[in-house]
């Protein structure tokens, strides 16, 4: 039950840093502006336009995307793309392992102590 708890805790720290890092949800390159707050389930619109767009997100591509970042030492990009296949799918558990890594790289001690925390 813990584990599952800090799960959902890093799902929406990583959701927060991810529309803090881009302003791209999609492909379709959606605005901040028109995205659903999703911050708590009563503020959700399920009749908006669009609200299930993020379903339709090949989530290979990004890691595959992380990955070519992440061998060139792109690090901040390869966080990135981390961060967004995180905010579609939080139990990847290499993504987070991966992601953490580039922290570390960049010289985010702190940010990569965190999410290797999270990962165990």
């Amino acid at each position: 039950m813990k584990r599952s708890s800090c799960i959902r805790k890093l799902f929406i720290f990583f959701l927060v840093i991810l529309f803090c890092l881009t302003s791209h949800a999609s492909d379709k390159k959606k605005d901040i502006d028109e995205i659903t707050d999703w911050s708590k389930p009563e503020v959700i619109d399920p009749f908006k336009k669009g609200i299930c767009d993020f379903l339709d997100v090949d989530v290979n591509y990004y890691l595959q995307s992380a990955t070519l970042a992440y061998r060139k030492g792109k690090f901040k990009e390869a966080a990135q793309y981390y961060l967004y296949v995180l905010s579609h799918d939080f139990a990847d558990e290499g993504a987070i392992y991966n992601l953490s890594c580039c922290y570390a790289l960049m010289g985010e001690d702190e940010l990569a102590r965190f999410h290797r925390t999270r990962h165990k």
